[in-house]
Formats: structure tokens, C-alpha cells, sequence
């Protein structure tokens, strides 16, 4: 017996070990912040059983949940919270598009989440911005999603008009 609950707890801590983990949530004023570990997503809101994403500028969905079961994690939240710790969060940029004068490039954190990021490329590197409601709290993940979204748009060889 005790095998097998010793393999059952190794087994969710590995499950979870590349999980987009719900770290802490909080709410002020109605609206909620998630934490994930390397970075947080703030404003959401809950209302008439609906999990709204915070909009760039009030009309950019730039942060949009791909799961069905994620977005049931989420939205749970705002009753009842399930926390794990923080695990490796894989990444990858989904898509490159030149829109006008920018790129929009879109990363994956573990295939629960899009997010979009905007990118001007002139003189230089690349520089990335990220949406006003997603936070980096990791200077490294932070580092390292940019620069695999600077490679992306550089290899991508679509030009801005």
C-alpha cells in the first residue's frame, strides 16, 4: 500500500512538473490576478458564470485561453482556488504576422494559453511588448520568451509595410 500511494504522489508531481500551474489568486474590486510563477495575469473577470480575459486597449483579446479544461481551472477560481507549485512552463511561438508596421507574435505556454505579443523592428534588435495585463515576475523566463520571439520574427522573413 504504501508503493503504491508513494507512486501516486510521484506521479501528480510529475504530472504536474510542465503544468501551467495555478501558483495564487486573488481578487480586488471583482476583477482577479492569476499567478503562475514566472508570470501573472491580471484584470480577468467573472461574471454570469463567463471567465473574461483582459482586452489590450479594451478591444485586443491578446490573451485567450485554448483549453476547455483550463478554462474550467480558472473560472473555478473565482469560487474556489486549486494551487500547485510553479513547474517548468513550456513555451513556443504559435504564430508570426506582420500587421502595418509591427509583428504580432503569438507564444504558447503549454498549450493552455495564448498570448500575443506586439514586436517593432527597425535599427537593432527587435523590441517586444508584452500586454498591459500580463506580467513578467521572472527577469529569466522573461529573457528567454523574448529572445525565442525575436528569433521567431527574424526567421519568419515577413516584412512590415
Amino acid at each position: 500500500m504504501r508503493k503504491l500511494a508513494a507512486f501516486v504522489f510521484l506521479a501528480a508531481c510529475f504530472v504536474n512538473l510542465h503544468a501551467l500551474n495555478i501558483v495564487n489568486f486573488t481578487t480586488e474590486d471583482g476583477t482577479g490576478r492569476f499567478d503562475f510563477g514566472p508570470f501573472e495575469i491580471r484584470n480577468t473577470e467573472f461574471e454570469d458564470n463567463t471567465l473574461t480575459m483582459p482586452l489590450e486597449r479594451d478591444e485586443y483579446k491578446n490573451i485567450t485561453v485554448l483549453t476547455r479544461d483550463f478554462y474550467n481551472k480558472l473560472a473555478q477560481c473565482f469560487d474556489k482556488c486549486s494551487y500547485a507549485p510553479a513547474g517548468e512552463i513550456k513555451f513556443e511561438v504559435t504564430d508570426v504576422a506582420a500587421a502595418g508596421k509591427i509583428f504580432l507574435a503569438t507564444v504558447t505556454f503549454d498549450g493552455e494559453m495564448g498570448v500575443t505579443f506586439v514586436v517593432s523592428v527597425g535599427e537593432g534588435t527587435p523590441r517586444v511588448r508584452r500586454p498591459s495585463d500580463f506580467i513578467f515576475t521572472d527577469k529569466d523566463f522573461e529573457k528567454n520568451v523574448k529572445a525565442k520571439i525575436r528569433e521567431a520574427v527574424l526567421a519568419s522573413g515577413k516584412q512590415t509595410k
